[in-house]
C-alpha cells in the first residue's frame, strides 16, 4: 500500500491458505519477502482475515512513555482502530519547549523501517 512508508506486505488468502499449513506457508512466504531472515531483532504485527494477511516489521517504538518505557501501536492500527499514547507535559515541554504529538502514519512509521531508508 502507497501510504504506508514502511516495511510491510499484503498477502492474498484462500481456503488453502487457512489450514495450520497454509498459515505457516503464507507466513513464510511473507516473512521472506520483508527479509526478516536478516532481521533478528525486529518484531512483527500480523493481522489476519479469511481474504488476507498483513505483515508489518517493527524496528523500534514509536516513542517512550514518561516512565522511559517503549510504546508500540496494537496491531488493530493498522486496520484503522488507532489508540496513541499522549504526550505527557513533563520538563521541558513544561518550560515551553512542545513536544508534538504524533499523527498515526508518523507513528507507524517511527515504529517501522521507512522504505526510503532501506534502499
Amino acid at each position: 500500500m502507497p501510504e504506508f512508508n514502511f516495511k510491510h506486505v499484503v498477502y492474498k488468502m484462500t481456503e488453502m491458505n487457512l489450514s495450520s499449513e497454509g498459515l505457516v506457508y503464507s507466513y513464510t512466504k511473507c516473512a521472506v519477502f520483508l527479509g526478516l531472515k536478516d532481521e533478528e531483532t525486529s518484531g512483527v504485527t500480523v493481522l489476519l482475515t479469511k481474504k488476507w494477511m498483513m505483515v508489518t516489521q517493527l524496528e523500534q517504538p514509536y516513542m517512550m512513555s514518561k516512565d522511559d518505557l517503549p510504546c508500540y501501536l496494537d496491531g488493530l492500527a493498522y486496520a484503522g482502530f488507532v489508540q496513541l499514547q499522549t504526550v505527557e507535559e513533563v520538563w521541558p515541554q513544561t518550560a515551553g519547549q512542545k513536544v508534538e504529538q504524533k499523527h498515526v502514519f508518523e507513528s507507524m512509521e517511527a515504529q517501522g523501517q521507512c522504505f526510503a531508508a532501506s534502499n
